[in-house]
């Protein structure tokens, strides 16, 4: 055996083996992330003012024992536990918030990790449904630098839910197959995983797409052999019943609390309106230009689409072996598969077409969540699966030397690269892309990467089958690096930023410890909520729970200052009973303005825990000038202003995350208002003996004392707390346990 021939038998070995294929995906990602882990550059917006300070916090917590259930540094306190999003209850979350201390470099490890995540389950995938390695990895890093991940970077909950979706499918299909409540059960925790740490609509829409997909594999595929349709869709119900058990159980701490805990806080629990969930951040059918290039997220033709979700770029490889797939096969799983890419890719254009709509009528659950362009997630996932099938058919057409299948993959891999150089080279001159760098980089690599296949089937060609089968998966693979690395330098931008507050975390990092000596104090607004690294508390910041009335509690300038500072506990002998109606807090806000300080309003417990009715408004925008009011149940014209107390009455006792202990020294009996936010799990004493809990002014708690000296001590107790969560992790324990010493397929 001669150098080239030996070379050419170790090329082959390599691009068949799993192993080399898992380190690929693995560490390509890695290269464009490590000036993030390297501390040079900061995330960017949500991730960077929002998910990065929560991981912080978390860890913060865990090291001094507890976990995250109420949050005293934003708000004035939130039930945070019931936020999803933040991983309150996800041991991934924990375990790499524990080990990291609660630092910007975790969260870095944590980001990467989810991220990888995905394009891992790709590739696991891959192999199942009988792909090469070298597809595997062509599929899985297009996946990894897929529009998904690089436009959605600031999203950390969302694409960490997304990658967990190829696990689930991967073990789906081998509880399909053999019949196992075993893998089911493995599905059913991955999924429920998920959740702990995600965005719940995409929770929602994994297990929908996880289910199509199962109905794809009964339907076309021999998944069940030697068993009847009808046996097979029994099948099929009962493992996704196994598979939903499960997953209940192990997302409950969090889901479970958040219809109990959230009414009274949070407008979350309220379904959205339809002009809201149909049109807020809907896909433009223009951003479909990103197929042919990822720089064309940076166009401003896509009026209503934010920029994080424009891009579905897939790579140029992906695509090519996704049409391969589907363009003259008679393979019912592989349309089934590609009607479901569309379909979601329909669904994510709300403005446009209505199948959002239809959606919100027909299926109650999608009436929770906006931005239909979260959709398009689907449509990346399923042309990376169907990639995996081309892939397959490539490598058997290289193993069998079929002409005409080489020539049928000549055929569509050339109309490919014609259509996409063709869409750029018109789009960029009608358009072209803001920024001349981005400009001149988006060249070079679409020209590169999208010629390259082309230039690749030319040569191939030419050759001999054996070489063009030596050539092929070793080209694939490298174009597919080539590519995706290309990607991360053009969205740059879109993950990555520059931040003094990010690089200045570990000089401000305090312990949890540190509120109790903080006292009292407490800023109008935590500037992207870095005070959770000092633990300041803060009025308004970055939270996904705070609703309308927050907001318009933080826009008010008397209203603001009466629960910032030092001095924010008010009495007073005289106060009205009111709703929570809009009416009447635009009756309680025009009276405050007249005072200059709030009169003291209270709410009965059974009027709290119900959602208040306030006209919906996007997160983070500003008051309209003018609203329509609607009466009040009572007047506020002669209710006198609230006293506000000072040191000399106000002693802080205890003061930490789910206590606050205060001795207080009142003229005569009457209201004490504490500026902390009222929430379902508070309860309250008043020297010694329990004590109904209203809610006061509208979000804060207010309790009767007694003329004289009184000790009030507020305790939280979290719904389902600790039951619910060792339930929940124990239920992980046993299937991950059960899963290492009886492994199935």
């Amino acid at each position: 055996m001669d150098v080239n021939e030996r070379m050419s038998s170790l090329l082959g070995r390599l691009m068949d083996s799993w192993r080399a294929a898992a380190v690929t995906v693995a560490l390509v990602p890695l290269i464009p992330h490590l000036p993030l882990l390297l501390g040079r550059v900061s995330p960017v917006w949500d991730a960077l003012n929002g998910f990065g300070p929560y991981f912080m916090l978390i860890g913060d917590y865990v090291r001094h024992g507890e976990f995250l259930l109420w949050n005293p540094f934003i708000n004035g306190g939130s039930p945070d536990y019931i936020e999803p999003q933040l991983g309150a209850f996800s041991p991934l979350v924990m375990l790499m918030a524990f080990v990291s201390g609660g630092s910007r470099l975790g969260f870095g490890l944590y980001w990467l990790a989810v991220w990888v995540l995905g394009p891992v389950g790709v590739l696991i995938l891959a192999r199942r449904l009988g792909a090469p390695a070298w597809g595997g990895v062509v599929a899985a890093l297009g996946f990894a630098f897929s529009g998904l991940y690089t436009g959605q970077a600031e999203h950390t909950p969302h694409f960490a839910t997304i990658s967990f979706l190829p696990l689930v499918l991967w073990r789906l299909d081998v509880a399909m197959r053999a019949g196992s409540y075993r893998a089911a059960a493995e599905a059913g925790a991955l999924w429920g995983l998920s959740a702990l740490a995600g965005y719940p609509g995409l929770v929602l829409l994994n297990w929908c797409f996880a289910f199509l997909w199962s109905v794809g594999r009964v339907l076309w595929e021999d998944t069940t052999p030697r068993m009847s349709f009808s046996s097979s869709l029994r099948r099929l119900i009962v493992m996704h019943g196994v598979v939903l058990l499960i997953g209940l159980v192990v997302l409950s701490p969090t889901y479970g609390a958040f219809f109990v805990e959230g009414p009274g806080y949070s407008q979350r629990t309220d379904t959205l309106p339809r002009e809201v969930v149909i049109g807020q951040i809907a896909l433009h059918p223009a951003t479909l230009l990103t197929l042919a290039s990822p720089a064309f997220a940076f166009v401003d033709m896509f009026e209503y689409t934010d920029i994080a979700m424009r891009s579905v770029y897939l790579g140029t490889l992906v695509p090519i072996l996704a049409a391969v797939a589907v363009i003259g096969r008679r393979r019912g799983l592989r349309w089934w598969l590609l009607a479901l890419a569309i379909g979601f890719l329909l669904t994510a254009m709300g403005r446009a077409l209505p199948f959002r709509g239809w959606l919100y009528d027909w299926f109650p659950p999608t009436r929770y969540f906006r931005a239909p362009a979260l959709f398009r997630n689907y449509f990346i996932l399923g042309v990376s699966l169907l990639s995996v099938f081309g892939a397959r058919d490539l490598a058997a057409t290289l193993q069998t030397q079929s002409r005409r299948e080489w020539r049928r993959f000549v055929a569509i891999a050339a109309c490919s690269v014609l259509a996409a150089l063709t869409v750029f080279a018109v789009t960029l001159g009608l358009v072209g892309v803001n920024g001349e760098a981005v400009r001149t980089i988006a060249r070079a690599h679409a020209w590169a990467t999208w010629l390259a296949p082309a230039a690749l089937v030319a040569v191939a060609s030419v050759a001999g089958w054996q070489r063009r089968a030596d050539i092929m998966p070793l080209a694939l693979v490298g174009l597919a690096v080539v590519d995706a690395l290309g990607t991360a330098v053009i969205v740059r931008p879109l993950m990555y930023g520059q931040s003094a507050a990010w690089r200045a975390v570990a000089g401000e990092h305090r312990p949890l410890a540190a509120l109790s000596q903080a006292g009292l104090m407490r800023l109008p607004d935590n500037g992207g909520n870095f005070t959770f690294v000092s633990k300041t508390p803060a009025m308004h910041g970055y939270s996904p729970l705070a609703g309308v009335l927050f907001d318009d509690y933080a826009e008010d300038p008397v209203l603001l200052a009466s629960a910032t500072g030092e001095r924010r506990i008010w009495f007073s002998a005289a106060v009205t009973r009111l709703g929570r109606s809009l009416g009447c807090f635009e009756a309680f806000e025009a009276r405050a303005a007249q005072l200059g300080a709030p009169p003291l309003v209270i709410h009965s417990p059974e009027v709290m825990r119900q959602s208040y009715k306030f006209p919906y408004r996007p997160p983070n925008q500003p008051r309209a000038a003018t609203r329509a009011s609607v009466p009040c149940d009572a007047t506020l014209d002669a209710a006198p202003a609230a006293e506000r107390l000072d040191s000399r009455t106000v002693r802080v006792v205890a003061y930490e995350p789910r206590r606050l202990t205060l001795q207080v020294d009142v003229p005569t009996s009457g209201w004490l208002l504490v500026t902390d936010s009222w929430s379902y799990g508070w309860n309250a004493s008043v020297n010694g003996r329990a004590t109904p809990l209203s809610g006061g002014n509208f979000i804060f708690r207010a309790v009767p004392v007694d003329a004289g000296t009184n000790v009030v001590d507020f305790q939280f107790d979290a719904f389902g707390f600790p039951w619910l969560v060792c339930l929940s992790w124990l239920t992980l324990a046993a299937v991950g346990a059960a899963a290492i010493i009886r492994p199935t397929e």
